[in-house]
């Protein structure tokens, strides 16, 4: 179907239709919403899109972000850069294993947060961290709760309302989808500001 999934010409319908289709397919693997699925050129640009724009949306709520020491290179960048913007950014360490204690998430967040970032399952340790918990700490302190799934989706089971996960990321070729292509899952309640804008 390869043509504009925007215009009103017969092939742009069908473009239109496999895209909901699309969408409906990977909001089913994680029990979210369709509409909450935004395909992206891959997992990058989602981190990116969604760390940034949370953050600099709700800067009324607060100036600060929480993500792990060993998330992946594209969140680690997106919160430096958010810290030359003037945003207070935490880095929680981890355990020898790389595992987040949630005892220093309580010490960390406090009402300024906006954001927490924990990766699901490190890409080069594969340690599992426990998101429920973490999401639970987060959201117990008013702030969204996102997470880098591309690691973790081909393996384990993931539930976004059950795991209390606000947003999430994902990589297409990781679970035999096409290459080139990643997933922002947002929630459309939250406040997020486009990473492209004109489109």
């Amino acid at each position: 179907s390869y043509a504009n999934a925007s215009s009103i010409h017969l092939p742009g319908q069908k473009a239109y239709s496999d895209l909901v289709k699309a969408k409906e397919t990977v909001a089913k693997l994680i029990n979210g919403k369709a509409e909450n699925v935004v395909f992206t050129s891959g997992a990058t640009e989602a981190n990116n899109f969604i760390i940034k724009g949370v953050a600099r949306a709700n800067k009324d709520r607060g100036n600060k972000i929480i993500v792990s020491a060993i998330e992946h290179p594209c969140v680690m960048e997106s919160a430096k850069e958010l810290e030359r913007e003037g945003f207070k950014v935490v880095y929680l360490p981890v355990s020898k294993g790389g595992i987040v204690d949630p005892v220093n998430l309580k010490k960390a967040i406090d009402k300024k947060t906006i954001l927490v970032s924990v990766m699901t399952v490190n890409n080069e340790i594969g340690t599992i961290q426990n998101i429920v918990s973490l999401a639970k700490i987060a959201h117990e302190h008013n702030a969204y709760f996102h997470t880098d799934a591309v690691q973790a989706v081909p393996y384990l089971k993931i539930d976004v309302k059950k795991m209390g996960i606000d947003f999430l990321s994902l990589s297409a070729h990781k679970f035999y989808g096409p290459k080139g292509v990643g997933v922002a899952y947002i929630n459309r309640d939250i406040k997020i500001q486009p990473l492209l804008t004109g489109g």
